[in-house]
């Protein structure tokens, strides 16, 4: 690569990074962003206030 010779960086932009970016993306968003989003809705809060109440 000192030499000028090799993949050069829009294959590793292109091969490397946007995918890593968009798989990250994917992955804050069904990993993170969802189960927060269901755990935190307001049908499982109603479901928690409903459920301590009659204990």
């Amino acid at each position: 690569m000192p030499t000028g010779k090799g993949l050069g960086w829009e294959n590793a932009i292109f091969w490397n990074l946007i995918p890593a970016a968009i798989r990250s993306i994917l992955g804050g968003i069904f990993l993170v962003a969802l189960p927060f989003w269901y755990v935190l809705s307001p049908s499982e809060k109603n479901k928690i206030k409903e459920k301590s109440v009659s204990e």
